[in-house]
């Protein structure tokens, strides 16, 4: 026994091996391993390409032509665009009475023909100090490939009145 287990055997503690605790699981993101699909020389360098073990769009490219790069570094962001999320910061004047499956509707001044229905996924627990603004989530399909990250949007909610006010 190590000499921690000797003191507590000392001091009348029984002295037992814990078994090992079984590993902690936590939402790390994980690195997919990529393998190189052909090579080619042009140019007296070489082109390599890479294919991606999922599916996605290219949102974010952080590599460039003859750049060194190691398996650590990231060369490009992918995203499921398949579903979005459309985020807004509603003044906290504006937010009274806005509840989780309230419904919502968004319409995008880009796409004037488009005008989704839908529900309020998140409400944000906290205001923003600063800006005195609450968070709001709405999440929206999106398989036609029609909205694109960071898009302009309108966002009308309907609000249940008060109790005790009179609605007009």
């Amino acid at each position: 026994p190590s000499s921690a287990g000797r003191r507590l055997r000392r001091l009348g503690s029984p002295h037992r091996r814990r078994a090992p605790s079984a590993p902690r699981h936590e939402a790390k993101p994980r690195a997919a391993r990529i393998q190189p699909s052909s090579t080619s020389r042009r140019g007296g360098g070489s082109e390599l390409t890479v294919r991606s073990p999922r599916e996605g769009t290219v949102i974010e490219k952080s590599v460039r032509p003859a750049q060194q790069v190691s398996a650590a570094s990231n060369l490009v962001g992918l995203a499921d665009l398949s579903r979005v999320w459309i985020v807004a910061d509603l003044l906290e004047t504006e937010a009274v009475g806005l509840i989780a499956g309230g419904p919502v509707q968004i319409s995008l001044p880009s796409i004037p023909e488009l005008t989704i229905d839908t529900e309020i996924e998140q409400v944000s627990s906290i205001i923003d100090p600063q800006r005195h603004t609450l968070g709001i989530r709405v999440s929206v399909d999106d398989a036609a490939g029609r909205l694109r990250p960071n898009l302009f949007a309108q966002l009308r909610a309907l609000i249940a009145p008060l109790p005790g006010t009179v609605e007009i």
